[in-house]
């Protein structure tokens, strides 16, 4: 997925357009269920369930978002905050047009194994491609701030969303699931955070090389990967992993279409609002496309390694 910073960007932007209620639940929202991936992360914060609530944020991923954010908002319309969770929910939507558009061009660039899933090397290349693309592009965009920072929330709003996780997944979660996993990703991101970029390679000692830690962590200056042009600037052409399409969008490119998407869902959401029933058309717009941008019964076939440029 794109990271925190290229996600909270997308959250600064359709709110300077659309000017929602609840900013912070907005913005958490926008980090859709990547949190749950944080849950039990940080070895000071112990969850013997570890096992069981850490992978819905990977299953999440490749579950229709109509089976589940559509009964969220059915949920939400019956809450004293109701407000608070459909700007949240608003947030998980704006996460899904976000990572649709953008996960098949950072797929494309980092490549990934033989299942079309991250492990081992590929992890790490997916995930530190993202993290450079999240400090060229948050700074770019006047977004840049500490990751922590953009997952924020009030503790009466936190509760009250995991509360609706908790009805709404078809998963065991528990009511205070995500509540924990959002504590996590704050400790997991304070953790990796470093600006000098002293604290690197201690995280690659301890945590590994390969490991999603060691390569969420920024560093300290992007220079040396400006020959990989990770925002695409320069419209190189790429292939969608998929259907082996060729297309030449930047980054800035992505982001308008997927706000462009997301403002057609706006619409219907704001319907749900009212109690109007909007599965099917939820349903249609969604496209039958996961969080990685691929069609629900194909596979990834196709990317080109862009680390091969750091060598010549």
């Amino acid at each position: 997925m794109p990271a925190l910073l290229v996600h909270y960007t997308s959250a600064v932007k359709i709110d300077e357009e659309l000017h929602f209620k609840h900013f912070k639940s907005l913005a958490l929202g926008a980090q859709g269920p990547d949190t749950f991936m944080a849950y039990g992360t940080v070895p000071w914060h112990k969850r013997e369930d570890k096992k069981i609530i850490n992978p819905w944020g990977a299953k999440m991923h490749h579950t229709p978002v109509e089976d589940v954010y559509v009964k969220m908002m059915s949920y939400a319309t019956k809450q004293a905050e109701k407000e608070v969770l459909f700007d949240f929910i608003e947030g998980l939507f704006l996460h899904f047009a976000l990572d649709r558009v953008m996960h098949p061009y950072i797929f494309a660039r980092t490549g990934f194994d033989e299942k079309g899933e991250l492990h081992g090397f590929y992890k790490w290349s997916h995930g530190f491609f993202e993290a450079i693309l999240d400090k060229d592009f948050s700074k770019r965009h006047g977004t840049y701030k500490k990751t922590w920072k953009v997952l924020a929330c009030p503790k009466d709003d936190l509760k009250a969303i995991s509360k609706m996780w908790h009805a709404c997944a078809p998963y065991p979660l528990k009511e205070d699931s995500f509540e924990k996993s959002q504590i996590d990703y704050v400790s997991a991101m304070k953790m990796i955070y470093t600006h000098t970029g002293l604290r690197r390679p201690f995280l690659k000692l301890i945590l590994g090389k390969y490991s999603a830690g060691y390569a969420q962590s920024m560093p300290a200056s992007t220079r040396r990967y400006r020959v990989l042009d990770v925002e695409n600037k320069t419209h190189r052409m790429w292939r969608d992993p998929t259907s082996g399409k060729e297309t030449n969008l930047s980054c800035d490119e992505m982001l308008e279409k997927a706000l462009n998407e997301f403002k057609q869902v706006h619409v219907l959401i704001e319907k749900a609002k009212q109690g109007d029933d909007v599965y099917e058309q939820v349903k249609a717009w969604a496209a039958n496309l996961d969080h990685d941008g691929t069609p629900y019964g194909e596979e990834k076939h196709y990317y080109s390694l862009c680390w091969d440029a750091l060598k010549s």
